[in-house]
């Protein structure tokens, strides 16, 4: 049976592999341009064609895209 235990020469080597594995993993992730329903995001998750949708059928004027919203100057004609 062979022995499959790493030799203290390679540890230090697994553990820099180990290491910069999650170093990349968590670069790639964190290199996303645009967030799931961005209305600026024209791929499969964003919400720019749709953004266009509502303002074709009812107009840019009445639609405004916003990221917080302020309850306080909600109207009650207002829809969300």
């Amino acid at each position: 049976m062979l022995d499959r235990r790493p030799t203290p020469a390679t540890v230090p080597r697994i553990r820099a592999l180990a290491w910069l594995g999650a170093a990349l993993v968590t670069t790639w992730g964190s290199l996303a341009h645009a967030g799931p329903f961005d209305i600026a995001d024209g791929s499969w998750q964003g919400c720019s064609e749709l953004l266009d949708m509502a303002r074709e059928a009812i107009g840019s004027e009445r639609v405004v895209p916003i990221a917080d919203l302020d309850w306080t100057v909600m109207r009650p004609g207002d829809g969300l």
